[in-house]
This record gives structure tokens, C-alpha cells and sequence, in this order.
């Protein structure tokens, strides 16, 4: 999956806490990523998921931090948590603005297996209906396999 770019989309009211074939709510906000190849979901302000991954970020001189209430808590996300290796926290935009570099990973995605520096820019033309900033962020993604 090759991914360089990802469109911020909110939705007050999505849920999804277990894994289903009615994926109705997602492809719906996957259509909202316009020429983005992914979307970072947002749900009362607060960062929670990819449309297929959890995601985790990384700012200078910390941790990496996951989404306090992810979309799904995956079992890669239980296992990271359990060896501290992730932190929960609540993220916001304000975070995402200052992170380097995201990782998107799930259970057929090892954490650090797809690892993207970012860079943020901002799209005044299009306004969420929380009037939220909708913000790209343009990525170069590289391939890294963890050693086993």
C-alpha cells in the first residue's frame, strides 16, 4: 500500500469498537480524503484512527503516542501497550501539528512497518462542519521492516 498523503475528516458520531463487514461509515469518510490516499479520523476534536489502522505519532525528545480512544482497540495496539513500547494520550490537531513522523499499523502491519515523516499544510478551502481547519498531511513514506 503505497501512501503519501492523508486528509484529516471528522465525524462526531462514528463508531466502530469491533470488527464488521459494514464498513458503511468509513467508506463514507474515505470518500471525503479528495486526492489524499488516506484519511486520520477526528471525533469531538480529538484524533482516533485511520480508515483500516490504528495510528501512532512522534514529536522530538518523547514517546510515541496512540489515540487514548482509537476507532478499535486492536490486539498490535494491546500488545504495544502492554510492553510499553506506546503511550495513550488525548490527541488533537495541535499534536498533529508538531509531530515528525506517524506510524500506521494493525495486525498485518507490524509497528514500524510503515513509518512516514510528515509535513503539514493547511487547506483553508475546505472547513469541516465543526468549522475545524481541514488539514493534508503530505507524507514521504519509506518502507521499514522491524528485525524480528
Amino acid at each position: 500500500i503505497a501512501i503519501n498523503s492523508l486528509q484529516v475528516v471528522t465525524d462526531k458520531a462514528i463508531k466502530y469498537s469491533f470488527k464488521s463487514t459494514d464498513r458503511s461509515r468509513l467508506d463514507a469518510l474515505s470518500a471525503k480524503k479528495g486526492d489524499c490516499d488516506e484519511i486520520i479520523i477526528v471525533k469531538h476534536g480529538l484524533v482516533i484512527d485511520t480508515s483500516f489502522t490504528n495510528l501512532a505519532i512522534y514529536n522530538s525528545g518523547s514517546c510515541w503516542i496512540i489515540p487514548k480512544y482509537p476507532l478499535l482497540f486492536g490486539t498490535k495496539r494491546a500488545y504495544l501497550l502492554s510492553h510499553c513500547i506506546i503511550q495513550e494520550v488525548y490527541i488533537t490537531l495541535q499534536n498533529l501539528k508538531k509531530c515528525q513522523s506517524i506510524r500506521l499499523f494493525n495486525s498485518m502491519i507490524e509497528f514500524g512497518g510503515m513509518e512516514i515523516p510528515i509535513k503539514i499544510t493547511t487547506s483553508k478551502s475546505h472547513v469541516q462542519s465543526d468549522n475545524l481547519q481541514s488539514y493534508q498531511l503530505w507524507l514521504h513514506i519509506y518502507w521499514a521492516f522491524s528485525p524480528k
